[in-house]
């Protein structure tokens, strides 16, 4: 850029100005020098105003408390003689007595400490009266007190009590006064010491006045300075504020989110873990293992649709819970609220009773996912809170505002209108009490109340200590009028009866190669695949699956991520990498994206969750493997064939899994206790792989809590833990063993 040198101009100061700049600088120079040393000497009047204003209030200040002191205990022992006189219990006037003496000894040290600061002729006139009458008064209040320890008081006692009491009412007047004369020193101190502080004032408004000028200058400038600094402040704290109530949110949505999650899986979770161990009865009737089937299925789907909730959930903000309106039948939610319920109400020696109100609609638009949510809360804590007697649950719809009104009623232990009022407050319960006997965070009712308001309605609560407690849930049905309606209700139906519908299993045609280094899980997946005609060649480490892979000619492989000597994802990328090409389907309790993206960047053509689901599995192997031609038989085989009737496949699956859960519980005793001895050994590698093991078998045999507690044991394992991971671990250790019994115990 080319800059015109002859626009460029140099502005040089004038005589003026240079007289002016050094006018002020000498102004200022002046100025300054007068401040200092006027501000010199104003701080050394001050400071000795102070040191005298210090000294006078800490010696006055110090006399009143002594003299104070001195008062109280002469009131104290008069309290303790009242005290002793007012009661038969001769170890309390004991205690009276000492604490008489006691309060004397502190009359004797303040007086000694109050003679030591010093005095004049006034005070010590106060101080030889009290002395004089000390004399005479305190060896009668002492015989008092004294004639008061002993059987009988003597018939003078009354006329020795008041005269020792007009005695020391002397002594208070005395105190009295020498605490005023005190308080008249003072002010008389601080009086003298104002008029030196006027004084000194005086001389600094001289100063001032001549320094005013140039102080309204300083003062602007630094005015502007400041305010531009203010700004510059504000700003910053502005964008501060910001920042920390965008953290604030994330905190705040995690917890909720975290919250809202609990208490999704807490209820159909309890209702898996019961049916499940329900089916180890090899007494239990058809009817009554058709029912235990249709609850867990009905909780697992439930659970599985919380599951894939939290992948999405999770990476919303606070309060953007998105609502799913569809089309559901209030009815059925109803009922398959009961069916979760209905085991735990009957353990506890409840009924569930159902009351719909026809006509009702048929179906209605909302979420159902929420709703059901809402509804096992509510039934839930009428089923924790009853301990004997009935849960109602009434049906009907409120045509004028166009809701379905659900109205949870239980004969329980109730609440005070005090705790009506805070029960939808967030973490909150009746009282401290109720968390420990009953657990619970506090936050269901809460989170309830707020997916009501989301679903166009609302929960109030009435309630009566030891009569019970009654929770209205209203939500909107739509935003019209539902067409169809159901005018006849069975109340007498079983809710909770209803066949399980089971997927066709398709009829596939190829070889797999199953990489899976727990034994039970193995073996399940084998039966699966080979109940779909497949045939399977198992393995139990990644090095293996590796070899045969390259060996062998597999139609797919299943590959489980974390195995012994070589985990799924290095295997997959060691076979891809030798340019084996078959579809690869990675198999992992992990169900994250991440986790997913992961296997499939290692080269796997699909990925599956753990526990499986029977439906999806299938469907999977669907899209890599064809189905099975349709053969006839020869003649001479179909002459073979017997006339009587085949066994039902789907039967001869159940009790092939039923043989297989009867021979993981047969196992779990010596697998615990091998987690045990890896444990106590401290051999972490061992412990890791074994307790992975049977996290995976638990959840897929319907054990979610040894999921849980291996997968806690995984993640405390590491060498050269502290004592407070071994002492969790510890804790965990015995948990497991405890959970090992009762499963042992109730397989008998």
């Amino acid at each position: 850029m080319h800059i015109d040198e002859s626009v460029i101009t140099t502005v040089t100061p004038s005589a003026e100005q240079k007289q002016l700049v050094r006018a002020i600088r000498l102004g200022f120079a002046v100025v300054l020098t007068l401040t200092v040393i006027l501000g010199g000497i104003g701080l050394y009047q001050l400071n000795s105003v102070n040191a005298s204003m210090s000294k006078i209030v800490t010696v006055n200040n110090s006399k009143i408390a002594l003299a104070s002191a001195m008062r109280d205990a002469i009131r104290l022992r008069s309290l303790s003689i009242n005290k002793m006189l007012a009661t038969e219990d001769y170890f309390k006037r004991d205690a009276e007595i000492l604490k008489f003496y006691d309060y004397a000894r502190s009359y004797r040290q303040a007086r000694e400490q109050l003679m030591a600061l010093g005095m004049d002729e006034r005070e010590k006139a106060i101080i030889e009266k009290l002395a004089q009458h000390a004399q005479f008064s305190q060896p009668l209040v002492r015989e008092v007190a004294e004639l008061l320890m002993e059987n009988s008081l003597p018939r003078d006692f009354n006329h020795l009590f008041t005269r020792a009491t007009q005695k020391q009412e002397e002594l208070l007047e005395l105190l009295d006064a020498s605490i005023e004369l005190q308080k008249e020193y003072a002010n008389q101190a601080l009086a003298a010491a104002q008029s030196k502080f006027e004084y000194t004032m005086a001389s600094f408004l001289l100063v001032l006045t001549v320094l005013l000028g140039i102080g309204v200058i300083i003062a602007r400038i630094v005015v502007h300075y400041v305010g531009n600094k203010n700004k510059a402040l504000a700003l910053k704290n502005l964008e501060l504020e910001k920042a920390r109530a965008k953290a604030d949110d994330t905190t705040r949505a995690k917890s909720e989110f975290l919250a809202n999650m609990s208490h999704e899986i807490r209820t159909p979770l309890t209702t898996i873990i019961g049916f499940s161990e329900t089916l180890l009865d090899a007494q239990l009737s058809g009817k009554e293992r058709q029912k235990a089937v249709t609850a867990i299925r009905n909780s697992g789907k439930h659970l599985y649709d919380i599951i894939n909730d939290v992948l999405d959930i999770s990476k919303i903000e606070a309060g953007k819970l998105e609502i799913e309106v569809l089309a559901v039948s209030p009815m059925d939610l109803v009922r398959e609220t009961v069916c979760i319920l209905e085991s735990k109400a009957t353990d506890r020696g409840l009924q569930i009773l159902t009351e719909f109100d026809v006509p009702l609609p048929k179906t209605i638009m909302t979420d159902p996912t929420r709703l059901k949510q809402i509804l096992l809360n509510l039934c839930g804590n009428a089923v924790k809170f009853t301990q004997s007697g009935n849960i109602s649950i009434e049906l009907s719809f409120n045509a004028e505002n166009r809701q379905m009104v659900f109205t949870v009623s239980d004969t329980g232990i109730g609440m005070s209108q005090e705790q009506v009022a805070k029960v939808f407050s967030p973490f909150h319960q009746a009282e401290k009490s109720t968390t420990r006997f009953y657990g619970g965070t506090g936050l269901g009712l809460s989170i309830s109340k707020q997916l009501a308001q989301r679903l166009g309605g609302d929960i109030t609560c009435r309630s009566e200590v030891g009569k019970g407690t009654r929770f209205t849930l209203s939500i909107s049905a739509g935003d019209e009028l539902p067409g169809e309606w159901v005018r006849e209700v069975d109340q007498n139906r079983e809710v909770c009866i209803s066949p399980v519908q089971r997927a066709d299993t398709p009829q596939l045609s190829g070889r797999v190669l199953l990489a899976e280094d727990t034994p039970d899980i193995q073996t399940l997946i084998t039966m699966l695949l080979e109940k779909a005609g497949l045939s399977v060649q198992a393995v139990d480490n990644g090095a293996a699956a590796v070899r045969h892979g390259m060996q062998e000619n597999f139609d797919l492989i299943i590959m489980d991520m974390q195995m012994p000597v070589l985990d799924g994802l290095a295997a997959i990328q060691q076979l891809r990498e030798a340019g084996c090409q078959q579809p690869i389907v990675a198999l992992t309790a992990n169900a994250t994206q991440e986790d997913k993206n992961r296997c499939l960047n290692a080269g796997a053509d699909d990925f599956m969750v753990k526990p499986v689901d029977v439906d999806v599995f299938y469907h999977v192997l669907s899209r890599y493997l064809p189905d099975k031609l349709d053969t006839h038989p020869a003649p001479e085989m179909a002459a073979q064939v017997p006339e009587e009737p085949v066994a039902d496949s789907d039967d001869a699956i159940d009790q092939e899994l039923q043989q297989l859960i009867n021979g993981f519980v047969s196992r779990l005793p010596d697998t615990v206790r091998e987690i045990t001895t890896y444990y106590r050994q401290k051999k972490w590698q061992e412990l890791a792989i074994s307790s992975h093991r049977l996290k995976g078998a638990g959840g897929a045999f319907g054990f979610p809590e040894l999921s849980e507690i291996s997968s806690k044991i995984m993640e405390q394992v590491k060498p050269g833990a502290d004592d407070k991971a071994e002492n969790h671990l510890q804790d965990l250790i015995e948990r497991l063993n405890q959970r090992c019994q009762q499963i042992t115990k109730k397989a008998g």
